[in-house]
């Protein structure tokens, strides 16, 4: 079968002609404005989007030329299509980016630029730890029990506690203060008798991924005001598996993550400054 190119392009062009004729009993040919353009002088600043202000008054004594605003999503036919009744067909027509298709791609060009890429990936891992690695609904119920059993046993000076107790802290809305009651080892006590997994774990949340248009904002709302509590069953969850043999070593990949954080800033700083040489240089050549 033989593939005709830019099929699927010239069929979008042909359906949405079809919807306009419908709509208004005319086609494209509505919006060629280029004979009048011409005619008044404007053509080529219009095209250029360099207008003359006293030149552009002229179309004050005519007919507002029609124009024909086109909102679509990414998809490439739609681009090219867009493109080919500017460029091809000479019709005044305008591409609007709708707001559901453009945010996601805003959102992962902004968080690249600022150099948080990375972070955010790392977030995702965080936040589908319910959903795996392996065994599914296994491992949740497996993080249900750390979270009603082993917690409960832990010590109010259990080293990882004490790691995560400043972050545990703060999801609650507590100041780290010099009180026991408060956030001292009386208030760790009570903590881990009280333990409550049910806002925890009471369920698995939207599974997160970068294909996933606002999947890791659904599950920023559902789990960051736990996040502490999730990272402790969790943690005791990976000793109770055998994945480590304490919880020591997980403390220690933590860290190697903080380094790992540091270095990409540390790159990324150093790209900036580099920019900041080049553009230096750049006004030095031309003074």
């Amino acid at each position: 079968m033989q593939t005709v190119e830019r099929e699927p392009t010239c069929n979008w062009l042909k359906l949405i002609e079809k919807r306009l004729v419908d709509c208004t009993e005319e086609g494209f040919e509505q919006y060629l404005n280029v004979g009048m353009l011409t005619e008044l002088g404007v053509r080529a600043g219009v095209e250029s989007g360099d207008v003359d202000t006293e030149k552009l008054a002229v179309l004050a004594n005519v007919q507002e030329p029609k124009t024909l605003f086109i909102p679509s999503d990414q998809e490439s036919l739609q681009l090219t299509g867009t493109n080919f009744l500017r460029g091809g067909l000479q019709i005044t027509a305008e591409p609007i980016a709708d707001p559901y298709h453009r945010r996601p791609n805003d959102i992962k060009l902004s968080l690249t630029e600022a150099g948080l890429w990375w972070t955010y990936l790392d977030r995702i891992l965080l936040y589908n730890i319910s959903h795996g690695p392996w065994e599914k609904a296994a491992w949740f119920r497996q993080l249900q029990h750390s979270a009603t059993q082993c917690v409960r046993a832990m010590s109010p000076d259990d080293p990882l506690l004490l790691k995560l107790w400043p972050s545990i802290l703060k999801d609650k809305g507590i100041i780290e203060q010099d009180c026991e009651e408060v956030s001292g080892r009386a208030a760790r006590a009570a903590y881990l008798r009280n333990f409550d997994h049910g806002q925890t774990f009471s369920t698995v949340g939207k599974k997160c991924s970068t294909g996933k248009w606002f999947s890791w904002q659904d599950a920023h709302h559902l789990f960051d005001p736990v996040l502490g509590d999730k990272a402790l069953a969790a943690s005791k969850a990976c000793v109770e598996a055998g994945f480590c043999l304490a919880s020591e070593e997980l403390l220690i990949s933590s860290l190697l993550m903080q380094t790992r954080v540091e270095s990409w800033e540390y790159c990324v700083d150093s790209r900036e400054r580099e920019r900041e040489r080049e553009k230096e240089r750049e006004r030095e050549s031309v003074g």
